[in-house]
């Protein structure tokens, strides 16, 4: 098995491991068309094995200060929200689908302001698809992380 395919599976065992035992599942409302959710997908592939530079470091975070907000240094900040708002530029999907966002922020913060945009659902309640958004929280309303589903 090539080293891709071996980083692919693990990749989506981890997700399936995390959504099961870790927190709940939030999916946004759908990408709006299979197309963009293979786009958003193909995107965040394309990613696989960039790594942080030194002190937190993401080309994602510099891009979320250039293009979205200069209110803090972004570019050292943990990095997965941003990662999702930057993968939904590169595929064309515009912010009333996907929102750009800094942090994965707290449960009850995600559903008021629309966090991502988008329905919200408890874990076990519904499937995830391909491109749906998964927030995973060890507490009772936070959320620590954020990914893109990429198979289920």
């Amino acid at each position: 098995m090539t080293k891709t395919r071996i980083n692919k599976l693990l990749a989506m065992f981890l997700t399936v491991l995390m959504t099961i035992a870790f927190g709940t599942f939030v999916p946004m409302n759908k990408v709006k068309a299979a197309s963009q959710a293979d786009a958003l997908v193909s995107v965040a592939l394309a990613e696989e094995g960039y790594t942080e530079g030194s002190n937190n470091y993401s080309k994602y975070g510099e891009w979320y200060y250039n293009n979205v907000s200069q209110s803090i240094d972004y570019s050292h900040a943990d990095w997965c929200a941003m990662f999702i708002s930057w993968c939904a530029r590169q595929a064309g999907i515009p912010t009333s689908i996907i929102k750009n966002n800094a942090w994965a922020g707290s449960m009850s913060s995600s559903k008021r302001t629309g966090n991502f945009g988008g329905q919200y659902y408890p874990k076990g309640s519904i499937t995830p698809q391909k491109g749906d958004i998964a927030y995973y929280g060890w507490g009772s309303s936070s959320s620590q992380h954020v990914e893109i589903v990429i198979s289920t």
